[in-house]
């Protein structure tokens, strides 16, 4: 507590000094930090390996690419994004100008979570240097290769008052809960971002929360089989489904269940092999809790693929399960693993009504060519997002705003919407002296407001 003190004590005292308002000195940290990230890559990549055992080349498209491009948008854009803007002034307030101006809102805590460890860092980091903040981060103690590599990037190359790293467990958390800052955000589970923005209230401390959810995979007929199918299977088995965006249970049209299942397999054995559990291109859970967690699910359905599991290596081979309902286990809580129930449908009204039954996910996803089924999912299901024929990839494109809704999360973020999250947008208002009418000042008496309701 004594530690965490006397560096927010610091942080404030160098946010204080105007350093981080000077938007040279935050391009310059931004150039920096991107070197920092190309500099250590060998160190990320063998930290994910040990942490995650994931291949290189998945890590760096996975974590390296992303931080990349939010770093790259707020350099190329801050200038832009932080210069006053105009908005219209109405008639009714004429001889006046009005202005939306930027500024830092102070100390910010990133909370990082361990399943995409360094992208989930670097990238609401940039956001909240581009917007002139000091910030204080905890990386998750669930991955403590990546964490140790984060501190020593942040660490060792800036000002201890500018960007500082608080490594430890949950303990950590709580002692840095224990103080206001000025905003906090969160990437995590919806049980742990809970606990958090309890936490947070207690100090009136501003959140943006990026949850988890089930996110639903509608599948309809009229549809390139094979494309989807590998894409899908990507998006679903990427870091062995440790992802917030992964699909988390597909519901397929039965006029093309067999077809599809049936290349859906084959793309899995395609990328994988037969023996998934010694592919070193297939990641494993990330500890033994999870392990036993995402093991203990299999029992929800019956399994038409895979299901095996290596307890040495909390492997769990990329596994399908068929005959699940709405109220099987797997269905009342995130997976967050590699397993993947799917659920046959009639008709569109019985995938609504399960998806509806559930929390607000993250995104949901729809395979489908029919602009009447795009319509129809975007208006009668509710989500942080929608992507139709593709997963994940929305959240590559940083000019869509990134969050969940309800249980989901709250907040927006990535390139200029990271900054406005991490920004406080003060309104402006300069009016003349002249002129300077009466009719809005008392004695009130005997005044009409006939004028006021034909201006109006």
């Amino acid at each position: 507590m004594e530690d965490i003190e006397k560096s927010l004590i610091a942080q404030r005292k160098f946010f204080a000094g105007g350093h981080t308002r000077d938007i040279s000195f935050r391009l310059e940290t931004l150039k920096k930090l991107k070197g920092l990230i190309d500099k250590y890559e060998p160190e990320i990549i063998n930290a994910l390996k040990l942490d995650l055992g994931r291949s290189g080349y998945e890590s760096f498209i996975s974590e390296n690419v992303v931080a990349f491009d939010e770093i790259n948008a707020a350099v190329a854009n801050l200038k832009k994004w932080a210069g006053p803007k105009s908005v219209a002034t109405p008639l009714q307030l004429f001889r006046s100008k009005s202005q939306i101006i930027y500024e830092p809102l102070g100390l910010v805590l990133i909370i990082s979570p361990w399943n995409f460890p360094f992208h989930l860092t670097f990238a609401p980091l940039a956001g909240a240097i581009a917007a002139g903040n000091c910030c204080i981060i905890k990386p998750s103690e669930t991955s403590p290769y990546s964490s140790k590599v984060i501190a020593k990037i942040i660490n060792d190359n800036f000002p201890s008052g500018h960007l500082l790293v608080h490594e430890g467990g949950h303990e950590v958390t709580q002692s840095l809960l224990q103080f206001r800052f000025d905003h906090l955000f969160f990437t995590g589970s919806t049980a742990h971002g809970t606990e958090i923005y309890k936490m947070a209230a207690a100090n009136l401390t501003p959140v943006t929360m990026e949850l988890g959810g089930k996110c639903p995979c509608i599948v309809e007929p009229g549809i390139n089989i094979k494309t989807a199918a590998k894409r899908i299977a990507w998006g679903k088995f990427i870091n062995a489904g440790q992802t917030c965006l992964a699909p988390d249970y597909l519901l397929v049209n039965k006029k093309i269940a067999g077809q599809f299942l049936q290349t859906f397999t084959a793309t899995i054995e395609s990328f994988f092999g037969g023996t998934p559990l010694t592919n070193e291109d297939w990641p494993r859970m990330v500890n033994k809790h999870h392990f036993n967690r995402v093991a203990g699910l299999l029992n929800s359905g019956k399994v038409i693929y895979g299901g095996n599991l290596d307890a040495k290596t909390f492997k769990i081979e990329p596994t399908i399960l068929s005959e699940v309902s709405a109220q099987s286990p797997i269905m009342r809580e995130e997976i967050f693993g590699p397993i993947l129930p799917v659920i046959e449908y009639d008709e569109l009204d019985e995938a609504f009504a399960i998806i509806n039954s559930l929390s607000k996910p993250l995104v949901a996803y729809a395979f489908t060519e029919n602009d009447n089924v795009k319509a129809r999912i975007i208006n009668e299901t509710s989500s942080g997002a929608v992507s139709f024929n593709e997963c994940l990839m929305h959240g590559a494109n940083g000019n869509l705003p990134f969050g969940g809704v309800g249980d989901s999360g709250m907040g927006r973020y990535h390139h200029r919407f990271s900054f406005e999250t991490f920004s406080n947008a003060k309104s402006v208002f300069s009016r003349s002296f002249w002129p300077d009418p009466n009719f809005r000042y008392p004695p009130y008496q005997g005044k009409d407001t006939g004028f006021i309701k034909k201006f109006i």
